[in-house]
């Protein structure tokens, strides 16, 4: 459970524009994550992808993501995001399992009420 956010904008640092996010966790454990513009257009896919078609593994995520931007995104690149998200507390671990694209078992995410609030914009 995430009990703060804190962001710290590094505008003008780097050719993106970047920020690093800081949540301080239930446990009294720090969690940083340092995003760049690009990152943050990645989490909002995800987000989106979660929303509008539920609870589904790294596979379907990068299915979804694929097939609204009409390219390949790697299951790997935004399972990445997906692990930032989980971090700031926006994306859980379903308790589900499910085949992914090789007939492995794979973890089905889930957003949780703040990932909902999130993309929903009502943050």
């Amino acid at each position: 459970e995430v009990d703060e956010v804190s962001a710290y904008a590094r505008t003008g640092e780097r050719e993106d524009e970047s920020a690093v996010i800081v949540a301080r966790m239930g446990s009294g454990a720090l969690a940083t994550a340092a995003f760049a513009e690009r990152t943050l257009a990645d989490h909002q896919l995800v987000l989106a992808a979660l929303h509008d078609h539920g609870p589904m593994t790294d596979f379907g995520i990068a299915a979804k993501v694929s097939a609204a931007l009409g390219r390949m995104v790697k299951a790997t690149s935004l399972g990445v995001r997906r692990k930032e998200l989980v971090t700031l507390g926006l994306v859980r671990n379903s308790g589900r399992r499910a085949p992914s694209d090789t007939g492995t078992s794979s973890i089905v995410w889930a957003l949780t009420a703040a990932g909902d609030a999130e993309i929903r914009g009502v943050a």
